[in-house]
């Protein structure tokens, strides 16, 4: 994940460990499944919020869940941070989350978080990223 975002009240160095983890994840995640259909993507990542909580302690699942959309969409950013090419999938991933079946914090709290933390401007009502 070349682009690293803020973790608050998270030790450095795990914060670090856990990104390294979720960059491969979700570059596993993307090549699989990123061009998949809207409702698929939603699926998939029903699927993945399991698959993602496996890579952390039983006690950390908090964690998880505000680390699952925050790595997710990081990952689509280049090294300064900006959407960039991947801006069309990054819009379907914030729609998956919405429609998907993941947690509702996660989908949500966690999703808005990422989106404000990110600097995306995401308008639900536009379906848009950085007015696209």
């Amino acid at each position: 994940m070349a682009y690293r975002p803020p973790l608050r009240d998270v030790d450095h160095d795990r914060g670090e460990a856990y990104l390294l983890v979720a960059q491969s994840f979700w570059e596993r995640f993307y090549r699989n499944n990123g061009a998949l259909a809207l409702e698929d993507l939603a699926g998939r990542l029903y699927d993945a919020q399991t698959e993602f909580y496996g890579l952390f302690k039983q006690n950390e699942y908090a964690f998880a869940k505000r680390l699952l959309p925050l790595t997710a969409l990081c990952c689509l950013l280049s090294d300064d941070g900006d959407i960039g090419a991947n801006r069309l999938l990054a819009r379907k991933m914030i729609a998956a989350f919405r429609c998907s079946m993941v947690s509702v914090e996660i989908k949500t709290n966690h999703l808005d978080d990422a989106i404000k933390i990110l600097n995306l401007d995401y308008n639900p009502n536009k379906a848009s990223i950085r007015g696209v």
